[in-house]
């Protein structure tokens, strides 16, 4: 992606991140949300900079990936993505190992898992505890 010449075009979407071809668009909404509903995490490991990056690799030139439909699952991009969230906490950030693509309804909110507590109280419908690691969006 890096040596890659073509340009992106980034705008931004009132309700949802939406991507396609060459084209971004970021949610200050739904981004500043996710920034919000961290627990236990750096609340940008789904600010803007994750975010553009997530979406990067949706486009052309950055590989044209597509997430997981699956319920339970991350899915390429955010296998990728996980890549570069490793690389940070080494650095000694907290940006934690997204879990699930698929935010998951809960009677808390919808909840993105980051770490095995989260993930596992989510399949078993259970309270996140205090040990979760997680976002709750909206």
């Amino acid at each position: 992606m890096i040596d890659n010449k073509t340009e992106i075009e980034v705008s931004y979407h009132a309700k949802r991140t939406v991507t396609s071809g060459t084209q971004i668009g970021l949610s200050f909404e739904q981004i500043s949300n996710m920034v919000k509903g961290a627990v236990g995490v750096d609340g940008n490991t789904l600010g803007f900079g994750m975010t553009f990056l997530h979406e990067l690799h949706h486009t052309t030139i950055g590989g044209d990936y597509h997430d997981s439909t699956e319920l339970f699952g991350t899915g390429p991009v955010v296998d990728n993505m996980n890549i570069i969230r490793n690389e940070l906490n080494k650095q000694g950030f907290n940006y934690g190992e997204r879990l699930n693509y698929k935010a998951i309804h809960t009677k808390e909110g919808n909840i993105i898992p980051f770490n095995e507590s989260a993930l596992t109280s989510l399949k078993y419908n259970s309270s996140m505890g205090k040990k979760a690691h997680y976002i709750k969006i909206k």
